[in-house]
């Protein structure tokens, strides 16, 4: 099979350019290209591969959307549980719903392979805008801002990533606005990066290996938390490392560690990351703070969670913001090292299970559409001008006196594939029915899981700092404990520590009320969630067979009406070589 790099269209081998732009066609050994998965998702372009999984540019044949299509690799789809926790993980992800990740808008099986449907970003990776260099700490504190947004209603959700990197980190760049500038005056610049994670535990379909040279090791050397290298289970505080160390990167250009291969791999076992200001001069000292405390080896030295990094760089903005200017960290930097001479650790840093290729630019635009009848419409429109064209030519043939046998059977053929017209605009209303349908359950999904999601970001977001504060008191109350006798019954210090002791009361209250309410809430969400799944199953099942079923009514109009001009001794209809926009193309046909 031949495509052509500027439209995507697929052709024979035999075809050499594109018959509509005459751009020299391409030959292609993708099993997948071409291929259109669950009767819907036609892939046109292929955007990258790793170890686990492909990904495709697909076209929904219906709509005109586009989306990227993860297929799991074929020997892995074989495994009942490979497949199964795929699947399971693409369940847990798509219940998060959150603007700053990826969303995935379908899943199953269908065709012989295991596939997730994603929402296609059309942007760079962040490990893409980071090969021309450093970011402004405001750029970078906005991007890590919205991945720690993200991270955070993930890790409510059970859903852990274990394989942040910036290869994983979409940037979908938007205009800066009127508010973007107003907020940051002082900013080097003002570029609006909307962020999207991707590849939410995906990874999980592997069981954990051993940590051997020969076995594989889940995770990015330099960017795995040095817990799970020791052997421990990754946790939410694994994520916030990798979150210290993408935001080390984006303000220095470098690693937190001078070292390489398997070197780089082990070095947060036995140093400690090399501080920021030592590889940027005047770096800003409150991030150095907060990159060296993502940074630490033990995770209980982390942050609690990832709403309080939240906070955290919400209070770094606002510092510049405010007024108050930032104060500098003036470490001496002698052995600060150039971000050139760090380029070649940053490349060799590759993820040991899945190894991401950059997307290359598509060549397609998007066509939202919720005129879904006009498009069934359209595709009958031209079988009804083939069918005249083909009527006609009986008629002709009736009026020269062709044999009488062969426009007979010319004109049975031809009343046969009016019924097969007619079946075929019933099935088409019926898909575009079923295309709304579906189209209406996702979108109910979206907005409620939105809601819910948000509501629970703000318990969570109150709980952490209710947790934090406790944990401060308790340590005030402890280092109360330690003074001298004499002070600890003064009774200024009784008077502290009662009041202290209320204080801790009634943030652990608060604490358990808030959990409360998140895990009502979350129950609900997951309520909803498997009474929407099925009712998504239902409906995606009738649009597939739906969509087959127009799929075999096309291919036997084709069939009638090829048989018919061939009877007639006449060339098929002009409007046979375009077929509904709907309908999968054979091999030489758009």
């Amino acid at each position: 099979m031949k495509f052509c790099p500027l439209c995507s269209a697929f052709y024979a081998n035999a075809l050499t350019y594109c018959p509509d732009d005459g751009t020299e066609l391409t030959r292609t050994h993708d099993p997948y290209l071409g291929r259109t998965i669950a009767s819907r998702y036609r892939l046109v372009k292929r955007l990258g591969s790793g170890g686990m999984s492909t990904v495709y540019l697909a076209h929904h044949v219906m709509i005109e959307r586009l989306s990227a299509l993860k297929v799991l690799r074929q020997d892995l789809s074989r495994h009942p549980v490979h497949r199964e926790r795929f699947l399971r993980e693409a369940r847990a992800v798509n219940r998060i719903n959150h603007p700053n990740i990826v969303e995935i808008s379908d899943l199953g099986e269908a065709d012989g392979v295991a596939y997730l449907v994603m929402e296609y970003v059309d942007g760079p990776t962040l490990h893409e805008e980071l090969n021309a260099g450093p970011f402004p700490w405001q750029r970078a504190v906005r991007v890590a801002l919205q991945m720690a947004g993200a991270l955070g209603r993930a890790h409510q959700m059970g859903v852990v990533h274990r394989d942040l990197k910036p290869e994983n980190v979409l940037l979908d760049k938007q205009p800066p606005n009127t508010a973007s500038v107003a907020a940051y005056p002082s900013a080097v610049e003002v570029v609006h990066d909307r962020v999207k994670l991707t590849d939410f535990g995906i990874a999980k379909i592997l069981d954990e290996p051993a940590l051997t040279v020969g076995e594989h090791l889940f995770g990015t050397p330099g960017y795995i938390a040095p817990e799970y290298l020791s052997g421990s289970t990754s946790d939410p505080r694994s994520d916030l490392y990798s979150l210290g160390v993408i935001l080390y990167e984006m303000t220095t250009g470098v690693l937190p560690y001078d070292a390489r291969g398997g070197a780089l791999l082990a070095a947060p076992l036995h140093s400690l990351p090399v501080p920021p200001s030592q590889r940027v001069p005047l770096y800003f000292r409150d991030l150095e703070e907060l990159v060296l405390q993502l940074l630490a080896r033990d995770p209980g030295d982390r942050p609690a969670d990832a709403f309080a990094v939240q906070d955290a760089l919400v209070y770094l903005l606002r510092s510049e913001t405010d007024g108050a200017p930032p104060q500098l960290s003036l470490t001496p930097s002698a052995t600060r090292i150039s971000f050139a001479s760090q380029r070649g650790v940053r490349e060799d840093a590759q993820t040991m299970i899945e190894a991401s290729l950059p997307a290359a630019p598509s060549a397609l635009y998007a066509r939202q559409t919720s005129d879904l009848s006009a498009a069934a419409a359209l595709g009958t429109v031209r079988w009804h001008e083939a069918l005249a064209e083909v009527e006609t030519a009986i008629a002709v043939a009736q009026r020269r006196n062709w044999p009488s046998g062969q426009v007979e059977r010319a004109a049975e053929l031809g009343l046969l594939a009016r019924a097969k017209l007619a079946s075929l605009e019933r099935v088409s209303r019926a898909v575009a029915a079923q295309q709304e349908l579906v189209d209406a359950l996702e979108a109910e999904g979206r907005e409620f899981r939105a809601s819910i999601g948000r509501a629970i970001d703000e318990l969570v977001v109150d709980r952490s700092r209710a947790r934090a504060h406790r944990e401060a008191v308790a340590r005030r109350l402890a280092s109360m404990q330690d003074g001298p006798p004499a002070e600890r019954r003064s009774d200024a210090a009784l008077w502290e520590s009662a009041a202290l002791s209320e204080e801790g009361g009634s943030s652990e209250v608060a604490e358990a009320d808030l959990t409360f309410q998140i895990d009502h809430l979350q129950r609900s969400l997951q309520e909803r969630n498997l009474t929407l799944e099925g009712s998504l199953v239902e409906a995606a099942g009738a649009l597939e067979g739906s969509l087959a079923a127009i799929r075999h009514l096309t291919c036997e109009l084709d069939r009638l009406v090829a048989e018919v001009c061939e009877q007639l001794g006449e060339p098929p209809p002009a409007t046979r070589r375009a077929p509904p926009p709907f309908i999968e193309p054979g091999p030489g046909r758009r």
